[in-house]
């Protein structure tokens, strides 16, 4: 008597933690496998196995973005700053889980005026451009392309700074040199810098000025009053700051030390 043996190829695709079962025997991991049936003619079965894992993704990441603009995510898009968990399916069909956080890069360029000199913070990763404006227009000044300026002419500059890919210009900024409107001419006198605890204000005019961080945000944001103030800063966190002087419909900028 002759016996027949029966060759019968399997394919399974399936995901990392998956298995199946053939025959009663378990399998969860990829390659090519052999087992044999008996029938009950008592003719061999082969089975070839052919077992494929495809890979379950599970990441986190963080985005950082510039003000205005957005991530998107399989078929979400998102524009705010925050932490959030998509559930995607890959080519296989497997199913794969992203958690991100999104940041938004925002600030305000601010400088500071020293002895016809513009100056801002030197930021390790940035990139700057100082501008002339004119006729509501930013001109740039070929090759000003540090964190300092020197001005040869009164009018009015901006500052661009680019950071982690963003790029923001600051206000447009009035600026008379040094010889025709210069501190002590102005009346207005801040001491001392450094500054641990309290910083005094003289001044023959009423104004307002505000303490600015690197990144623009206001600190302190205070009226002058002619005569002489002071200003607590106990609160404020040690590093190098920007100070705003508004009066007369004028801005100036100086800088100034917190210990």
């Amino acid at each position: 008597m002759k016996l027949n043996t029966v060759q019968t190829a399997l394919d399974f695709s399936l995901c990392s933690g998956e298995s199946v079962t053939v025959n009663n025997k378990s399998y969860n991991v990829a390659g090519i496998f052999r087992d044999t049936l008996t029938k009950t003619d008592f003719c061999d079965s082969i089975l070839i196995l052919n077992i494929k894992i495809f890979p379950r993704y599970e990441m986190d990441t963080l985005f950082e973005i510039c003000k205005g603009g957005s991530v998107t995510i399989g078929s979400s898009t998102y524009f705010n700053a925050g932490q959030y968990t998509e559930y995607l399916q890959t080519k296989a069909g497997c199913d794969s889980i992203i958690r991100f956080e999104i940041k938004i890069v925002n600030f305000a360029p601010t400088f500071s005026i020293s002895k016809d000199t513009l100056k801002t913070f030197n930021i390790a990763g940035a990139s700057y451009q100082w501008y002339e404006c004119k006729a509501n227009e930013f001109v740039p000044f070929f090759g000003a392309t540090n964190n300092t300026f020197v001005i040869v002419k009164s009018g009015k500059y901006a500052l661009g700074i680019t950071y982690k890919g963003c790029t923001y210009i600051s206000d447009c900024i009035e600026i008379m040199l040094s010889d025709v409107f210069d501190l002590q001419e102005d009346g207005f006198y801040f001491y001392p810098n450094p500054v641990v605890d309290f910083l005094t204000i003289e001044s023959k005019q009423q104004g307002r000025i505000q303490i600015m961080t690197s990144l623009g945000h206001v600190v302190r944001d205070s009226e002058i009053f002619e005569g002489r103030q002071e200003i607590s800063l106990s609160e404020v966190p040690a590093g190098i700051y920007a100070i705003k002087w508004i009066a007369q419909n004028k801005i100036k900028y100086f800088g100034v030390i917190k210990l």
